[in-house]
């Protein structure tokens, strides 16, 4: 038997995000490389996000290095960099998707975005 992996669990953070910003009208791009700025760029009407995606059992961190990565490539594209918490679903503040939370901040100034 496989054992489910924090690995996994990333990825299907990423996809969990991605399904979600989907059904909102987005245009999504994942990126072509798993240690890349962004893990995902969505697209819609003229704005773009830079997406880092984050998966914990708790609360997510990003390392100062990701953020400021991150900030560089959104500055490039011309995006907004974004930081996406992906959580299992729990009574709280957040989006609810099937069993998942999820948060979204702007990197810029750590305010909550809506899809």
């Amino acid at each position: 038997m496989d054992v489910y992996s924090w690995r996994d669990f990333g990825r299907e953070a990423e996809f969990v995000v991605a399904s979600y910003l989907k059904l909102k009208g987005w245009k999504i791009k994942f990126s072509s490389s798993s240690r890349g700025a962004a893990d995902i760029v969505a697209s819609k009407d003229s704005m773009r996000w830079c997406i880092q995606v984050k998966a914990s059992m708790k609360s997510p961190h990003i390392k100062s290095e990701e953020i400021r990565k991150l900030k560089r490539h959104a500055s490039s594209m011309v995006g907004i960099p974004v930081f996406a918490s992906v959580q299992p679903w729990h009574d709280g503040v957040g989006v609810s998707i099937g069993q998942y939370m999820i948060f979204l901040y702007s990197m810029n100034d750590w305010r909550s975005l809506q899809a």
